[in-house]
């Protein structure tokens, strides 16, 4: 991923957020591979590892839809300053629908830009 981040010549950013694992998948796993991928990325760019995002569980659409389903918003104790920063999502395999709501949720913050990097899965 750091080495296709480099060879497209893309401008370095600010900070690295990884996608939250939700509670279940790290309790399933044992560890949260979203963090270790983006702990080792931020190392290889030289640049600060920051989870600020969270997974919880979307109580209203629970309520209003019947479906379980989780959303992703900024943790509410780490008030970190994303204005006028380059921003870059990571996760290890491709989400679009994930990628845009964490986009979202930072969108607010006004970071000068936000890209989104991932390992691509494909079924054969």
């Amino acid at each position: 991923m750091a080495y296709q981040w480099l060879e497209l010549k893309l401008p370095i950013p600010d900070f690295l957020v990884p996608l939250p694992t939700s509670f279940w998948e790290k309790q399933k796993l044992g560890c949260d591979p979203q963090i270790s991928l983006g702990i080792e990325l931020g190392k290889i760019l030289s640049i600060p590892v920051k989870p600020i995002l969270q997974r919880k569980f979307d109580r209203d659409r629970f309520l209003t839809r019947g479906e379980f389903h989780t959303k992703i918003q900024l943790r509410v104790n780490k008030n970190e300053m994303l204005c006028d920063r380059r921003v870059l999502i990571t996760a290890p395999l491709l989400d679009d629908a994930q990628f845009r709501y964490a986009g979202n949720e930072l969108k607010a913050h006004f970071p000068s830009q936000i890209d989104a990097l991932a390992f691509a899965a494909f079924d054969s």
